[in-house]
Order: C-alpha cells, then sequence, then structure tokens
C-alpha cells in the first residue's frame, strides 16, 4: 500500500512539473502564402541571379513554396506586444517567435492566415542568465592551453574564431 501511495505522490508532481513548464519560443505555422508582394513569374524579384541559374541547368520549376513568407502575415504578428520574431522559413512557412504572454499568443492564433501556434524551447530558468539555457554553453579560456586569437580591434584582444569544444580537432 505505501508503495502505491509512492507511486501516485511522484506521478502526481511529475505531471504537475511538466504540466507549469513555461515555454518562450514557438512556432506560427502559416496557412497560405497569399497576398505575396512577389510572383513565381518574376523570380528575380526574391532569388539571386545564381539561384535562378542554378534551377536552370536542373531544371528545376520556381513554385509558390519558394516565395518569401507573406510580408503582411509577418508584420501583422510583429505589431503583436511582447513578440519578437526571431526567424522565418519560406519553404516551411512558418516563424519562429518569442513570447511568454499567453495574451499574445492567442491574439496571434485568432489571426485568420494562422493554421497552428506550437512550442519548442521552455523558458530558462528564473534567476539564471539566458546563457544557462543554451544547450551547448560557450566555453570560458583557452582550450589545450592555446592562445586566443588577437583580432586586433582598437588594441583589445579577443577571440575572433570561437571554435567550442572543436578547437583540438582544428589545431591538430
Amino acid at each position: 500500500m505505501k508503495i502505491f501511495y509512492t507511486l501516485g505522490l511522484s506521478l502526481l508532481i511529475f505531471s504537475f512539473t511538466k504540466s507549469t513548464a513555461q515555454y518562450s519560443r514557438h512556432i506560427i505555422e502559416l496557412k497560405d502564402k497569399n497576398n505575396n508582394l512577389h510572383d513565381t513569374k518574376k523570380p528575380a524579384t526574391f532569388l539571386s541571379a545564381r539561384a535562378i541559374e542554378r534551377r536552370t541547368r536542373y531544371k528545376i520549376p520556381i513554385d509558390i513554396i519558394d516565395l518569401p513568407v507573406t510580408a503582411a502575415y509577418l508584420d501583422s504578428i510583429r505589431k503583436v506586444p511582447n513578440v519578437i520574431i526571431l526567424n522565418s522559413s519560406k519553404w516551411l512557412n512558418q516563424v519562429c517567435i518569442q513570447t511568454t504572454d499567453p495574451a499574445a499568443l492567442a491574439k496571434i492564433n485568432g489571426f485568420s492566415f494562422v493554421k497552428k501556434a506550437e512550442a519548442i524551447a521552455p523558458a530558462a530558468a528564473p534567476g539564471l542568465p539566458p546563457v544557462a539555457s543554451l544547450k551547448f554553453p560557450k566555453e570560458s579560456g583557452t582550450v589545450l592551453g592555446l592562445p586566443p586569437v588577437i583580432a586586433g580591434v582598437n588594441g583589445i584582444n579577443v577571440n575572433y574564431y570561437d571554435y567550442g569544444s572543436s578547437l583540438g580537432q582544428v589545431h591538430i
């Protein structure tokens, strides 16, 4: 009987902690690319000459997937308070945003062009700097005793090329 109480209490605690995690980054999946300023018949307005040449050489058609995310959609999301647009993907037709405001998410979900919004990354723990939430924290100091590369900006020594933990492999 004691085991059932312990198991039940553990299950309750773990389910509660998961449900209270607050997410700070979200993927907003958009429904379409309507009202786009660009047209697939004029690819030079949104693709480089090199990209167009490569597509011609390999016979890759230019279609609606190649169009950038509709600027009006990005502007609507950008105007929502407490929202920062981190990135957008034209091929996935998605926008990555950062916010912890549930009202902002509700407003974004209410837009007619939004298919769905999904949380992708939890917020940093309270009291910890944002760097602590990185998956691979930056290493401090030199690795393997090698001196940092001097960039020579105003006489200040900076680590211009930060190779992280691969520095030893780069300098074999």
